[in-house]
């Protein structure tokens, strides 16, 4: 006849099987990243972050920082040819992206029929340690257009917008082009922090010794 485990042993089972569950919970709760998404120019991406180099143009963060606007000049550039506007993101510690993610924004390029071939915006994605830039038009050639970008980056990607403006002579007084940035959100993917994982492993190394102990002698019984 086999031996009957007494309400000892099978209690004593039983937290064994609910120490170990917990421990998995632990470890799924610590390797489980926790996002920070961030919503137009708030937070990692407040305007603080960011650069601008200006021509004849100017750039500018408006509506309570939910858009980001590169304006083309309104007069020919002393000496005539183009004006080059943009701003770049430095990030909160320099070198761009802390981490990486996907970035989502609208943008609409609008020519107010005053610029001439080549003018239109720009985005350029520069990967980590430098290197050549990607670019990728935005409203190119001086056409009006409007359009939704999504890009999956790196950490240490940086991040610029750029609005070039060539102008004929004699302009004076009217708006030439404007790039508008809208809807502008990045969902991060950071790793699970070392403290954490730490944390973790000594949780499940003290449940799971605790759980292999040799039963007691009053548990024999």
């Amino acid at each position: 006849m086999r031996p009957v485990l007494g309400a000892t042993s099978r209690q004593a089972a039983g937290n064994a099987r609910g120490q170990r569950a917990a421990v998995l919970l632990i470890l799924l709760l610590a390797l489980t990243p926790a996002g920070a998404d961030t919503s137009d120019f708030m937070g990692v991406f407040a305007p603080s972050n960011w650069s601008a180099t200006i021509g004849s143009g100017s750039v500018y963060f408006t509506n309570s920082n939910t858009e980001l606007a590169l304006v083309g000049p309104n007069a020919t550039p002393s000496g005539g040819g183009s004006s080059i506007d943009g701003i770049t993101y430095n990030g909160p510690l320099g070198g761009g992206l802390v981490v990486g993610g996907t970035l989502e924004f609208h943008w609409e390029y609008q020519n107010y029929g005053t610029t001439i071939s080549p003018s239109g915006g720009e985005l350029d994605l520069t990967p980590p340690g430098g290197g050549s830039p990607i670019t990728i038009p935005l409203g190119d050639e001086g056409v009006s257009a409007s359009g939704n970008l999504t890009n999956s980056l790196l950490a240490g990607t940086t991040i610029t917008f750029y609005l070039n403006t060539t102008l004929p002579p004699g302009v004076s007084g009217k708006l030439s082009a404007e790039l508008l940035i809208t809807d502008f959100q990045f969902h991060d993917i950071p790793e699970p922090s070392t403290g954490a994982l730490l944390a973790a492993l000594l949780v499940g190394l003290g449940t799971v010794w605790s759980s292999r102990r040799p039963p007691r002698p009053s548990d024999r019984r």
